[in-house]
């Protein structure tokens, strides 16, 4: 006898597969999304219940961030100072989780003054072109992203994209190595001749 549908159950465990995987990717978007949600209904609802959020917020350990732009970094490389960039957004609740509690830390803030790291905020929340740039340059999709820059090596730069623990932050910093100094760099020189 003549068995129709031979291809029958290969074809079906393709689609199952196919289905899985879409409804996978699907399900993580919703979970991230949902996560993000919430993560900011909480910190709206604790900076509501401040009386002085933004005193609540600087609480000592804040960086001293300086507004990004392509002109400042080039400035700060020139200079030979390692740069730490944050790509940020007013709309990421995740960024709003990092900047709170790893980057704005009294053991981040430590390492980056021992290694004078100079620090700069790049503010996503309107999508300017210039921020868009350095994102598409360090292949990063969005944020949270960050990356740094070291000194004397600043087509070189260390990306973290997405989340990240503090551990992970120092070690990138440390990793890319202290400023260097104007006088260092010329002792340097004098001690390769």
């Amino acid at each position: 006898p003549h068995r129709a549908g031979g291809g029958g159950p290969p074809f079906a465990g393709g689609m199952a597969l196919f289905s899985f995987q879409w409804l996978h990717e699907v399900m993580d978007e919703r979970w991230v999304r949902r996560v993000d949600a919430e993560i900011a209904e909480r910190l709206q609802s604790k900076s509501k219940s401040s009386p002085d959020s933004a005193a609540a917020r600087s609480n000592g350990n804040t960086l001293d961030w300086k507004p990004y732009s392509l002109s400042a970094l080039a400035e700060l490389s020139k200079s030979q100072q390692t740069v730490m960039v944050d790509f940020t957004a007013d709309w990421c609740a995740t960024c709003q989780v990092m900047s709170k509690f790893v980057l704005n830390t009294e053991g981040t803030k430590r390492v980056v003054e021992r290694n004078k790291v100079a620090t700069l905020l790049a503010d996503y929340t309107d999508v300017p072109a210039e921020i868009t740039k350095m994102l598409t340059a360090i292949q990063s999709n969005g944020v949270p992203a960050l990356a740094i820059f070291p000194a004397g090596r600043p087509y070189q730069p260390i990306v973290i994209r997405g989340t990240y623990t503090q551990d992970q932050l120092i070690e990138a910093i440390e990793r890319a190595g202290p400023s260097r100094q104007a006088g260092q760099s010329l002792a340097l020189r004098a001690a390769a001749e």
